[in-house]
């Protein structure tokens, strides 16, 4: 079968690069569990979305992209002390883009958080 003298290529090429088939597998785990969420989000499903964000920040707990979806989900939630500190570990290990300062802001607005520092 072609297809699957193609799965075993591509596995050979990416195992020689250093990634063995466990790793591999967890990989695709977590960028399952990351799409999950992702679609939780937007069908705004937030305590699915939380469950598998949680899920896959046991793995990966400084992904950028995950942490800015869990702090949107904070925020959709109406957890805006825990947003609150998720965009503040964006902005910490994140370079100073302005989205991060915009999530921040917009969750400091929404506790009255008028004139705290950033």
């Amino acid at each position: 079968d072609d297809s699957m003298e193609t799965k075993d290529i591509i596995l050979e090429l990416r195992t020689k690069k250093g990634m063995s088939q466990e790793e591999l597998a967890e990989r695709n785990k977590l960028k399952s569990l990351l799409a999950e969420a992702f679609m939780y989000f937007h069908q705004k499903n937030y305590n699915s979305a939380e469950k598998r964000l949680h899920l896959f920040m046991r793995q990966s707990s400084r992904d950028i992209t995950a942490l800015q979806l869990l702090g949107n989900v904070f925020m959709a939630q109406g957890k805006h002390q825990e947003a609150e500190k998720v965009f503040r570990d964006v902005i910490k290990w994140d370079s100073p883009r302005s989205i991060n300062f915009n999530n921040l802001g917009q969750c400091l607005a929404m506790q009255g958080k008028y004139y705290d520092d950033m």
